[in-house]
């Protein structure tokens, strides 16, 4: 099949057939596109949750199809997670647990598999952070990040110690560097951003200082580095603002004078992604995507006049199509393409009956 190797997943001793998916390293080259199919998937925001809804996604056009529920409409899921090397969906379901999903490469239909249990309470704005390795993942909520390891093809998770930075109340968002050494959490609530070397069994040690930097007053909101793995750039929605650090080798942050204001007060800025050298920010209140491009040492300038939709993002790394969860006004989800001077052109959303919560993308090679 093409777009398929034998590997084997990093200590799991399982082999496994691995499709071509988003965020591999076997992702496909931009000459095969044409080969390529994605999907989409989101949860909901109202009273009672919703289903996670999946949208195949026209990989050349940019167009989607009608949802299709995955999950039954009353069970409440908040964050996805994509797996890395495999094609299989994670989602924080209600208070309690992680389930996973098998995805299906040809038409992807989500088959639930193993349903894991998480030592303390979720919200429904934690996120699991997925190791590229795909052995383990981090989950940040309240207090904590805990370190699961994934030890079978079932999506079977082993929760092991987490670790507690002093002070930390709301940790809800985070990354880990492109070399899978490095783990790097925000706190929505004071503003700090807390650094952890990843050893080769997942295991987190705090990068000092600690935390390794601090926002004053921040409400922080994402954190992403960019491709070059030289910097990382820390959402600031209280100060409508992005503020840029350059990323040293053992974890410490420095301030690279890449602050930027990305809005006017009121405006609320609630996720960012980033591609090769531009920085893509959906602000909800004008329900706009706005492009930034990030010079050789961190500095952010506009880049065109952005596109619709301001809410949720998911920017696949082996297609030039940007996602967009709009949460303002009409609830919908759109296809943006990207041309390579960084503008985006917008097809016509897809409505959908609540606000997103987390929106993902799939993307699967096809046979020949």
């Amino acid at each position: 099949m093409r777009g398929c190797l034998v590997k084997r997943l990093l200590g799991l001793g399982l082999l496994c057939l691995i499709p071509a998916i988003s965020g591999c390293s076997t992702q496909a080259s931009a000459s095969q596109s044409d080969n390529l199919r994605a999907f989409t998937y989101t949860t909901e925001g109202g009273d009672s949750g919703g289903p996670i809804r999946m949208r195949s996604l026209d990989t050349s056009a940019g167009e989607l199809s009608p949802d299709s529920a995955q999950s039954p409409d009353k069970i409440f899921f908040g964050d996805l997670c994509v797996h890395p090397r495999l094609p299989m969906l994670f989602a924080t379901e209600g208070n309690l647990r992680i389930q996973a999903f098998q995805v299906d490469p040809q038409n992807g239909t989500l088959t639930p598999k193993a349903s894991s249990m998480v030592p303390s309470s979720l919200e429904s704005d934690d996120e699991l952070v997925a190791h590229p390795g795909g052995r383990t993942l981090y989950l940040c909520h309240n207090d904590r990040v805990t370190p699961f390891t994934l030890i079978d093809n079932e999506g079977t998770l082993v929760p092991s110690t987490p670790v507690k930075p002093t002070g930390a109340t709301d940790l809800n968002h985070g990354v880990v560097d492109r070399t899978g050494q490095l783990l790097y959490v925000a706190d929505r609530n004071n503003g700090n951003i807390w650094g952890y070397r990843i050893d080769e069994a997942g295991s987190l040690t705090p990068v000092s200082p600690h935390p390794v930097a601090s926002i004053v007053g921040g409400t922080l909101r994402r954190l992403v580095i960019d491709d070059s793995n030289r910097f990382l750039f820390a959402l600031n929605d209280n100060g409508d603002q992005v503020v840029g650090y350059t990323l040293r080798s053992d974890g410490v942050l420095s301030a690279n004078g890449g602050s930027k204001s990305v809005g006017a007060s009121g405006e609320r800025h609630l996720d960012m992604v980033t591609r090769n050298d531009l920085l893509f920010i959906a602000e909800q209140t004008e329900s706009v995507t706005k492009v930034y491009r990030i010079d050789k040492i961190g500095n952010l300038s506009p880049e065109g006049n952005g596109s619709q939709g301001g809410g949720v993002l998911s920017l696949p790394r082996s297609l030039k199509i940007l996602v967009n969860a709009n949460n303002t006004g009409v609830f919908s989800v759109r296809a943006q393409l990207l041309s390579q001077d960084g503008q985006l052109k917008a097809v016509e959303g897809k409505e959908t009956p609540n606000a997103c919560l987390d929106l993902e993308t799939i993307v699967t090679s096809t046979p020949e």
